[in-house]
Parts: C-alpha cells; sequence; structure tokens
C-alpha cells in the first residue's frame, strides 16, 4: 500500500475534550510547519511491514522564543475508484482512506509567559454505587507556552481517614486553550458515606500547586435495596398492627 506524507499546523480547541486542531493549509499562530522536512513525501509499504521516516527540524536562529506546533501525518492513498455501470447502476469499490500522524512540540529558548491553573474540578454525578468513579479536571492555559500539568488525588471518608489516592500523570495544555483530564478511583469495597475528594495539580511550572475539592456520595446498590425492603416490610408490619390490634388503657 502507498501512503503519503504531510505537514500540518495544530492548535488548542475550544472543546476541553478535544485538545487538537488540525489545521490543514492554515498557518497557525506557533507555526512550525516550515521548519518540519521529512525525509519522503510518499512511499510504498507492505503489509506486516514498518518502517523509520526521519524528520529534520530546522529552525532559524532569528526565531522568537517560546513555542512551535507542528504535525507530521501519514495517510493511506488507495488507488482510484474503478467504476463499472451495469443497467444504469454505478457498481464499484468504495474508497477508504487513514490518517495518523506525531504531535511535534519545540520550545525557541527565552522569555516567555508560563502562565495557567486549574480552572474546576467534577464528577458527572454526585451518587455512585461503587466500582470507578470518575474524577475530573479542567486546566486553562492562558500563557503562551504548552505547559505539562500533573498531580494526585487524595479520597478521604467522613472521618477524615484517607481511603484512596489516584495519580493524575502529565498532560499537555496547549497555549490559549483548556486541557480536560479524566482519572477513575476504583472505590472496590468502600462504605456507605460521603467522601471528599482533594485534588493537587502541579501547574507545570515553578512547583505552583492549585488545590481544589469536591464531594461525592457512594450508596452500594445492594445495601440500598436491601433498606427499601426493609423500610417496606416495616411499612407493611406497621400498617398490619395498626389494621388488626387495639390497645386499650385502663
Amino acid at each position: 500500500m502507498s501512503f503519503e506524507v504531510s505537514i500540518e499546523d495544530f492548535a488548542g480547541g475550544d472543546d476541553p475534550k478535544d485538545p487538537v486542531v488540525l489545521l490543514g493549509d492554515k498557518r497557525g499562530p506557533y507555526s512550525l510547519k516550515d521548519y518540519l522536512k521529512p525525509e519522503m513525501l510518499s512511499f510504498t509499504l507492505e503489509s506486516g511491514k514498518r518502517m523509520v521516516l526521519p524528520v529534520k527540524i530546522v529552525i532559524p536562529k532569528n526565531a522568537e522564543p517560546g513555542n512551535l506546533l507542528g504535525a507530521v501525518l501519514i495517510r493511506t492513498n488507495p488507488p482510484e475508484n474503478q467504476l463499472e455501470i451495469e443497467k444504469d447502476k454505478a457498481k464499484g469499490q468504495v474508497r477508504i482512506e487513514s490518517q495518523l500522524g506525531t504531535l511535534v512540540f519545540v520550545r525557541v529558548s527565552g522569555p516567555v509567559k508560563e502562565e495557567g491553573q486549574v480552572t474546576e474540578v467534577k464528577t458527572p454525578q454526585r451518587f455512585y454505587s461503587g466500582g470507578n468513579i470518575p474524577l475530573q479536571v479542567f486546566y486553562k492555559n492562558t500563557g503562551d507556552v504548552y505547559v505539562v500539568p500533573y498531580g494526585v488525588a487524595e479520597i478521604k471518608n467522613m472521618l477524615g481517614s484517607v481511603v484512596g489516592e489516584v495519580v493524575i500523570d502529565p498532560w499537555f495544555a496547549l497555549p490559549k486553550a483548556t486541557r480536560f483530564r479524566e482519572v477513575k478511583w476504583e472505590s472496590g469495597m468502600v462504605r456507605l458515606g460521603r467522601y471528599t475528594v482533594d485534588f493537587k495539580i502541579n501547574r507545570g511550572y515553578g512547583d505552583i500547586v492549585d488545590e481544589k475539592s469536591l464531594t461525592l456520595w457512594v450508596i452500594p446498590w445492594k445495601l440500598a435495596l436491601l433498606v427499601f425492603v426493609a423500610i417496606f416490610i416495616l411499612a407493611l408490619l406497621i400498617r398490619f398492627l395498626h389494621k388488626h390490634i387495639k390497645l386499650r388503657v385502663t
């Protein structure tokens, strides 16, 4: 199969859950595509084989301090459709293309603006029965270079005892964009109750740490069902006693 190599700029998206937007022929605010030089722009590769594609990064000496962002993209180049006409109907093969790429981050040394912070922590709902509970972090990069925040989420029960910890691995946040990060707390066999999740997120520069918290409830469904059944039986018993037993006071 034959493949084509192309270079594009990319930027941060407005949707925190879709952090990267490829810009196609457009030039990005931190353009790198003129400085990425792949060794070849097309090649053929047999099924099951693999190869290494060298790409040179040539940055001019007068480049301004900051970061440059680009992507090396490789897309399949399937043969053109060969349509046949049979009784006024077109038939043939569907042309399917696929694409993959590698993001390239370059930082030119010099004075830059590193600035960002955690804007929100949340979980999709307040009540859970257990299992893997999603914990979400939103980070807003207001600087002009990408940063790599990371941190930890510590879970405490109503007594203040630590019952769990989730490591939040480093993730990148592009300039002027909000980045979303979700991790899972494997709550396992935790008890019924209210839990506090304390987030400590290193901003990725200056060793500055943002601290935020949220609360959630864990109500195991088996326990909830048992309580519901017990209340239902108790209500029936009270109704029966009220209907069939008369209390006399002498």
